[in-house]
């Protein structure tokens, strides 16, 4: 099922966007521009443009969906580019949190899913360069539903920042739990998938 799902994305992004994307683009120079959207969204953040941050923010989020995409499509994963593509997801989120975290009432809730980002960004240089043997880990269903789910979470808080709509709070306290399960049993089954190798 969730091969199906991830071809229907890929196939979708194959017949629209990458009609435009030159041949010489490859998906890292996607993820390297998704970390250089990070300074700017704090920029237009910081003075109070909100919705071009919401914008930005979406876009840069979109990245994570198009590099991949692009990679599989074009026959272009690379071992740098497994590895900084969850890095700069995780890195957006953190940053997306640090920003957005003097708005939010809930304020447990993103100091959750900021401690458990910044573990996963742990994990992930020292396997990436302390544990050679282990290889590439590729990102698996559990990470990219917690993607999904923290990016609709931040985009919600963002839009009750903006609204000051008490029923977008509540969707996003409910959205950003379930994204801390999904996180959990990401990073438990990256270890394990880790271990086993």
């Amino acid at each position: 099922m969730s091969m199906i799902i991830q071809k229907t994305i890929d196939n979708a992004w194959d017949a629209t966007l990458f009609r435009i994307i030159p041949k010489w683009v490859r998906p890292n120079h996607l993820t390297i521009a998704k970390i250089i959207f990070l300074p700017i969204i704090v920029l237009v953040f910081y003075f109070g443009n909100f919705w071009i941050a919401l914008a930005l923010f979406i876009i840069a989020a979109l990245f994570d969906s198009i590099d991949g995409a692009l990679a599989r499509k074009r026959n272009l994963i690379s071992p740098l580019g497994t590895w900084l593509d969850p890095f700069a997801d995780k890195l957006l989120i953190v940053v997306a949190i640090i920003l957005i975290y003097s708005f939010y009432p809930y304020k447990s809730f993103l100091m959750i899913v900021a401690i458990i980002e910044i573990a996963a960004i742990i994990i992930s240089v020292i396997v990436h360069f302390g544990l050679k043997e282990v290889g590439i880990v590729k990102a698996d269903w559990w990470g990219k539903i917690k993607l999904a789910l923290q990016v609709a979470g931040v985009v919600l808080i963002i839009l009750f920042i903006i609204s000051g709509n008490l029923g977008i709070l509540f969707l996003s306290a409910i959205i950003l739990s379930v994204a801390i399960v999904f996180s959990l049993a990401s990073i438990f089954n990256r270890i394990y998938i880790i271990i086993k190798k």
